[in-house]
């Protein structure tokens, strides 16, 4: 199923963890090269907690999604699930997002 969900990407590695999976599901333009060397430097930007919180929503987010959820309504769960809420992640999501651009040249 992930394969589908990931559109056929071939993977680096053989669980790529969620950071790496929210990456490869933002864009078909996302290789897993990217997407590894995205992970890589977001990781080292971050804390370990903050890291560590945004993989608890990412593995939510993607469950949600698999399960038919659509995008917005899938972190929404995610997000309650994980028992955060938007004010912290959007800066972390804003840090992942920015390690994306970074590493896609």
């Amino acid at each position: 199923m992930a394969t589908a969900l990931l559109g056929g990407h071939a993977m680096a590695q053989d669980d790529p963890g969620p950071v790496t999976m929210m990456c490869l599901l933002a864009s078909a333009a996302n290789t897993p090269d990217i997407c590894d060397c995205a992970t890589a430097e977001f990781r080292a930007g971050m804390s370990e907690e903050d890291f560590d919180l945004y993989a608890l929503v990412g593995q939510h987010f993607i469950e949600n999604q698999m399960n038919g959820m659509g995008t917005a309504d899938a972190w929404m769960a995610a997000i309650d699930t994980a028992e955060t809420d938007l004010a912290r992640t959007n800066p972390i999501g804003k840090a992942h997002r920015e390690a994306i651009a970074s590493c896609s040249g």
